[in-house]
């Protein structure tokens, strides 16, 4: 079987890049930055997690994950197309015990479990004002 493939450093940091700047010219529904994330959006990258909303200015709360697990790739012998940029998402991610994040809570599923995300467990930091259930995936946070 063939080992675990990531993507590369560049691929990540363009990946945040299209992230933050295509909520920034295009937005994004279930997002409402706050009063403040709203006037400093052109002046600071503001991320989003693709699963639970969660915004963020802070980078290291965020993960670039597989899409369709990476192990699903291995499974079926096609391990280089784990990292094909289609196979991207934005995950918030865990920095502390409890936060319960996207990315770790997804692991190697097809999808995060119910009430996971930073947008749940970290309301105190979530730049979006949009509320949890009006949130376009109520499936994975509420």
């Amino acid at each position: 079987m063939s080992s675990r493939l990531n993507f590369s450093s560049p691929q990540k940091a363009s990946a945040l890049r299209e992230n933050a700047n295509w909520l920034r010219t295009r937005g994004v529904s279930g997002v409402e930055l706050t009063l403040h994330a709203a006037a400093v959006v052109d002046k600071v990258p503001i991320y989003y997690c693709e699963n639970c909303h969660f915004c963020h200015t802070d980078a290291e709360l965020f993960d670039v994950d597989h899409f369709v697990p990476d192990k699903h790739f291995r499974l079926g012998g096609r391990v280089q197309s784990s990292v094909i940029p289609e196979n991207m998402a934005i995950l918030c991610k865990s920095t502390a015990r409890g936060d319960l994040g996207c990315n770790q809570s997804k692991g190697a599923r097809l999808w995060v479990p119910r009430g996971r995300g930073l947008a749940v467990t970290r309301p105190d930091l979530d730049l979006n004002c949009c509320p949890l259930r009006d949130r376009p995936f109520p499936f994975s946070i509420g």
